[in-house]
């Protein structure tokens, strides 16, 4: 039977990946750009040998948000979480961030509020 992708956390900067194709990543928590929800998957979207990595596994969202909430990560949408570290743009009027590998990330009405309160310091 094969192994379920999924999502081990080993210490408190990173996070072991198992994908779905076999492969493992150690992550460095700081290296995760973003989550987004793929189904029954989570894509995680990461820095990974000086490149951008995708890989999914099967987690719910939300149990990534409690691993990783504590690690500057924010909910901006039902179907993503951000790291607000790789956050270089927001755009109120699309709805939408931009990240530090230039895509843009919708962020719906229910987290606007929270959204500019948290960049006010910005």
């Amino acid at each position: 039977m094969a192994k379920q992708p999924t999502t081990y956390k080993t210490d408190t900067s990173k996070v072991i990946l198992y994908d779905k194709d076999g492969e493992v990543f150690v992550v460095p928590i700081d290296d995760i750009l973003y989550l987004q929800v793929e189904g029954n998957f989570c894509k995680f979207t990461f820095y990974f040998n000086n490149k951008i990595e995708h890989t999914s596994i099967c987690q719910p969202l939300k149990k990534c948000e409690q691993i990783l909430s504590s690690h500057h990560f924010i909910r901006i949408h039902h179907s993503h979480l951000v790291n607000q570290n790789h956050i270089l743009k927001i755009n109120y009027h699309q709805h939408h961030v931009l990240m530090r590998n230039m895509v843009h990330v919708h962020f719906s009405k229910p987290y606007y509020d929270m959204m500019h309160h948290l960049f006010l310091r910005f």
